[in-house]
């Protein structure tokens, strides 16, 4: 009788730690060109930020933080000279790949958010920008529920078009984007 009594408690434990939800994000970089061997990572917690560093070694490294809702981290290379911006929440597994001297081009992948911007990048790194513009505005149409966005409104369209038509694209954002810091920011530049 105690033994099954012991398959029933070991059998809920191991149903409860199936169904724990992961506690943290991992980055991992695979990059070229470094000449400093410290990368720091800038993110947000209760609306403070907090900085952690890790060592690059032969170009590889590796970080990990918590966060239950998708966040933005902002990784300086090259003692702060350099940086990209990945978003993350827990669970997710994000990669960096590409040359720091480069950051534009590095390629970041991992969820939605990340592969949206990376792709845009990709695809406009030498695009004049009237087509560039035409582009993100298509862009955020066809995304509107998404970070990557607010992303490509802020860098590429922001500063670039007239305030009322910008409000007008970010009168497309839905939710989740909407609830969004970078929202708020933007509607409130």
């Amino acid at each position: 009788m105690k033994t099954k009594y012991i398959h029933i408690i070991l059998l809920c434990i191991g149903l409860l730690a199936c169904n724990k939800e992961p506690q943290q994000f991992v980055i991992e970089g695979d990059v070229k060109g470094t000449t400093s061997p410290v990368v720091c990572f800038v993110t947000w917690h209760d609306s403070n930020p907090q900085v952690d560093t890790a060592t690059i070694k032969g170009g590889k490294f590796m970080f990990s933080a918590s966060s239950k809702n998708i966040q933005s981290v902002v990784i300086y290379f090259e003692k702060g000279s350099n940086w990209v911006t990945a978003w993350a929440k827990n669970g997710d597994k994000i990669t960096l790949q590409g040359d720091v001297n480069d950051p534009e081009q590095i390629l970041i992948c991992g969820n939605a958010t990340n592969e949206l911007l990376t792709d845009f990048k990709q695809n406009h790194k030498d695009t004049p920008i009237e087509t560039l513009l035409v582009d993100a505005e298509e862009f955020v149409k066809a995304n509107p529920a998404s970070i990557a966005s607010l992303v490509v409104i802020q860098d590429y369209m922001k500063d670039n078009i007239p305030p009322n038509l910008l409000d007008e694209y970010l009168r497309l954002i839905q939710s989740p984007a909407r609830e969004n810091w970078l929202y708020a920011r933007l509607v409130t530049r």
